[in-house]
Order: structure tokens, then sequence, then C-alpha cells
């Protein structure tokens, strides 16, 4: 089926013409401002991503320089909601290769729920910095905002008593962030500018 232009209401309106396809049509097309309220709000409704690392040079050559993944908690920083606070363990491999790494690097990757290709996502390419100097209030203000999605934390924070594994509150700070809205054709996909990220 195809769509005529006389049919389609809205705008910005874009055509879109498909390189391998004889034919081309005009529809409404997600843009990348409107992609980086969507990425910020995906952030604040999944709690749960997956944290991308790299091996380092001093690992066993099978593995030195490999990428690796795992899923990670996540919440958009009390600070900045245009990063990420997240609560690392020096025993888990994803923290001593960020510790490892001579930028401190991490990407760290958000799906919608449903877990479909046609549905969004988004990955963010940045800095990880542990935030081990806190003040007390510092401290509530950052388990209070992480217990809202992850209520489960609570045995494993810095600040509680029986932990069984040191923990330490890190922040992610993007300089590079990649977003798939879903299908190209009405969603966006592509990079976000950093400006337009940080003033959603």
């Amino acid at each position: 089926m195809f769509l005529s232009s006389s049919l389609v209401i809205g705008t910005p309106v874009q055509k879109v013409i498909y390189p391998d396809q004889s034919f081309s049509y005009s529809i409404d097309r997600q843009t990348m401002p409107e992609a980086a309220v969507s990425a910020r709000k995906l952030l604040t409704e999944q709690g749960t991503g997956t944290i991308g690392t790299v091996f380092p040079a001093d690992r066993p050559d099978d593995i030195a320089g490999s990428p690796f993944a795992l899923m990670e908690y996540q919440v958009p920083h009390p600070k900045d909601q245009s990063s990420l606070l997240l609560l690392l363990m020096p025993i888990s491999t994803s923290t001593k290769n960020i510790l490892a790494s001579s930028s401190h690097e991490a990407s760290f990757t958000v799906q919608n729920s449903k877990g479909r290709v046609d549905q969004e996502r988004v990955s963010l390419i940045g800095n990880v910095t542990l935030e081990r100097e806190l003040t007390m209030a510092q401290d509530a203000l950052y388990t209070k905002h992480y217990l809202r999605l992850h209520p489960e934390a609570i045995a494993w924070l810095p600040s509680a008593p029986a932990s069984p594994h040191v923990s330490y509150w890190a922040r992610l700070d993007p300089r590079e962030v990649y977003y798939v809205g879903g299908f190209g054709d009405t969603k966006y996909i592509g990079w976000i500018d950093l400006d337009t990220w940080k003033n959603v």
C-alpha cells in the first residue's frame, strides 16, 4: 500500500526515498529533538540496561581488548538528568574494566520493556566517574533517587551496614548519544546532538 502525500497531515513532513526501490512517499518522521525527549523519558522509566566495557590489555590474550557487556541498573542522575547515576562494585568485571581504562569510558544501553526491534532504545557513550567523597546529604539524595526504581538495592548501597560487597556511587557523563526509535520510516535513527540532549 502506497501513501499519497495528500493523505498525510502534520508537520514536519519529510520525503523518504528508498534507494533500492522505484517509489517514494512523504510521511511524518520523528525529529532529533523529539527523539531526545523520548530517549530521556525512556531512561526515567526503564532502570535496567546493558553496560558495555572493554577488557584491558593486561588481561589474557584471548580476552584482552574484547568487548564485555552485562545487565546493570541505572537512574538519571539527580544533579544532571542528562547523565546516569550508577551503583558500581569493585568486585564486578565491568567496574574493573572501567577503572583499568585510561579514559574510564563505558557505554550504557537502555531499551523499551517490550524488547522488540520496532521499539525505541538509546545508547550513551561516555566517561564514568566514581563519586566517593559525598556528604551525608548527597548520599541521602542519591539513595532516595536510586531506590525509587530499585528498592531491592537497599541491601548493597554504599551506606548499607551489612552490605555483602563494597559499592560506590558513580556518574556516567555521555559524550555521544545514539538513538533508535524503531523503524526508520517514521522514527529517528542516529546520533543525538549533545547540546540537544542536555537541554531537554
